[in-house]
């Protein structure tokens, strides 16, 4: 800054210079970090989207979105800034985003899954983890939206051959107990009588039927006696008696 002055009959200019190698350093510092924001901002593989909350708007605006957010949703950076965060939606889901919406208020982070709608009406499944902060004086939510259709699809697979596999094995189940309800009938109609001789299904040993009650008998094996039931034994011989 300069200026004139006068001393007697002489002229003078009198300059004061001030070192502002600081303050350039700061706005230098300051326009790189903004580039380096902008550059992970832009190049991030998920979406990123900025909302301004006000008192007028219950969703807020969309005050910045990245280039992820507009390729997977069809709209350009000038469209989003006119929307509001309800017009991605998809309306199924308005509900739980209201929910997921007081909770980030009250807690400043919340995660949670939604569907997008795109411009073409496409349903996109996303898991969202939004933020809650102060941006010139207003409430605002950086919100990252992760595309989780993959995710959903391999649900969806694992859910379906879950419920193939448990519809087989009650199949299964079904038949077999068929099968040993013919079993049971079958021996039931061998007509068992004391002294027959009898071994287990799943044994060696030979024992004599002592005593049959409705659908046990008692088997003796010489040293001891057990109970069975009749469709759990084979005939090996019947009694001669």
């Amino acid at each position: 800054r300069s200026s004139d002055l006068l001393i007697g009959e002489g002229k003078f200019i009198l300059s004061i210079i001030k070192d502002i190698t600081g303050r350039k350093k700061a706005e230098l510092e300051l326009t790189n970090s903004e580039q380096k924001y902008r550059m992970l901002f832009n190049n991030a593989n998920d979406a990123v989207f900025v909302t301004q909350l006000s008192k007028e708007k219950s969703y807020g605006d969309f005050i910045e979105v990245n280039k992820a957010a507009c390729k997977r949703l069809g709209y350009t950076k000038d469209e989003f800034l006119k929307l509001s965060p309800s017009a991605i939606i998809s309306p199924k889901y308005i509900n739980a985003f209201n929910q997921h919406t007081n909770i980030l208020l009250k807690n400043s982070h919340v995660i949670y899954e939604l569907v997008h709608r795109a411009k073409d009406k496409k349903q996109i499944p996303v898991e969202i983890s939004s933020h809650l902060f102060i941006h010139e004086g207003k409430p605002t939510v950086l919100s990252i939206a992760r595309d989780i259709t993959e995710r959903k699809r391999v649900e969806e697979k694992l859910r379906k051959t879950e419920k193939k596999v448990l519809e087989e094995v009650a199949v299964i189940k079904k038949t077999e107990a068929k099968k040993a309800k013919i079993r049971a009938q079958e021996k039931a109609d061998y007509n068992f009588k004391p002294n027959d001789r009898v071994r287990l299904e799943d044994g060696t040993a030979v024992g004599s039927i002592t005593k049959i009650e409705k659908h046990k008998v008692f088997i003796n094996y010489g040293n001891f006696t057990t109970t069975a039931k009749i469709s759990q034994i084979e005939l090996v011989e019947k009694s001669k008696n």
